[in-house]
């Protein structure tokens, strides 16, 4: 086995917002979603430049009934705008998170408005041509059972002022498919979470709960051919499996664990599941990863959770491939 790497860190995010969470690579730039719970704020985006500058894209307004974007993911459409998936969930909200988009003229952000609505815990975006793909976490629970899975999207279906509605089951156009966490023997009722496309029209989804990666097959016309768990991570110690990213340099995906504060990744070709990194060095709750060049980056939404204390520090780590 290869020596683990450690983190270091890249970027102090803090000039921008806090609890950053969710990353996407776009045309060099590294954007990451601002969930902001720490500082009581509403959600948005930056980016760090090719320049390696630390910007703001975009903050978010208040819903109209007060609440407060709680962003978990984060992707450029093919349409050159930024979408945010803004999780609403409790237990007595259900359908009540959405999809944001935030419109570019001439390459800049000049508003946002709500793309899709009815989505219950949205969290990762993936992109393939016009279609943007996002995790639901939670869309039903019935005992030890959460069912979670893929909605998909073409933005060519978003007008200004009009949302996409989605109902939450398979008869809706945009329900790609779900998953299934059982957690009868451990684990946390929360599914699909990470989520990223290899280089064969194979899409990868990690599942938060019970740290299965699932992978969905599709043909040629986004058709599901299958949709099944392919490994489990836990027996090498993983706790929990959050963002995602396919490495084509690598044939890899690279996937974070918070509570167990590792970064794996999982050899598309062979199932193979590595441990790449393992605490060390700026690396603490790690929730999102994306590779650009010869780095992996790295964010904490930094909250608490399990051992992890919520600290004043927002930055962005990178492991040097």
């Amino acid at each position: 086995m290869s020596p683990l790497k450690i983190a270091q860190f890249a970027y102090d995010l803090s000039s921008v917002g806090a609890n950053a969470e969710g990353l996407f690579v776009h045309q060099g730039s590294v954007y990451f979603g601002l969930h902001n719970v720490s500082l009581n704020k509403p959600g948005g985006v930056g980016r760090v430049t090719p320049e390696g500058k630390v910007e703001k894209v975009f903050d978010l307004p208040m819903h109209a009934d007060g609440k407060r974007p709680s962003i978990l993911g984060v992707a450029v459409g093919s349409d050159g705008d930024v979408y945010l998936a803004d999780c609403q969930f409790t237990d007595t909200c259900w359908g009540g998170s959405c999809l944001w988009r935030i419109i570019h003229e001439n390459g800049v952000p000049v508003r946002a408005e709500i793309a899709a609505t009815g989505l219950n815990y949205p969290n990762g975006i993936a992109v393939k041509g016009d279609c943007l793909y996002v995790s639901d976490t939670i869309i039903k629970r019935e005992g030890s059972i959460t069912t979670s899975g893929v909605i998909r999207f073409n933005v060519n279906e978003f007008k200004q002022g009009k949302a996409v509605h989605v109902e939450m089951k398979p008869s809706d156009p945009h329900y790609l498919c779900d998953l299934t966490t059982d957690t009868t023997h451990g684990g946390f009722p929360f599914g699909a979470n990470g989520i990223t496309f290899d280089d064969d029209n194979c899409l990868y989804v990690t599942d938060f709960g019970t740290c299965h990666i699932w992978k969905v097959v599709l043909d040629a016309k986004d058709k599901v051919l299958s949709c099944k768990s392919i490994v489990d991570t836990k027996p090498l110690g993983f706790m929990t499996l959050d963002g995602a990213h396919f490495d084509s340099q690598e044939q890899v995906v690279w996937f974070a664990d918070p509570l167990g504060n590792r970064i794996g990744g999982l050899r598309v070709a062979t199932g193979e599941v590595l441990v790449l990194a393992h605490g060390g060095g700026t690396l603490d709750l790690p929730t999102d990863v994306a590779r650009l060049g010869d780095k992996l980056y790295i964010v904490s939404i930094n909250i608490d959770f399990g051992p992890h204390k919520a600290t004043s520090e927002h930055v962005m780590s990178v492991i040097k491939m």
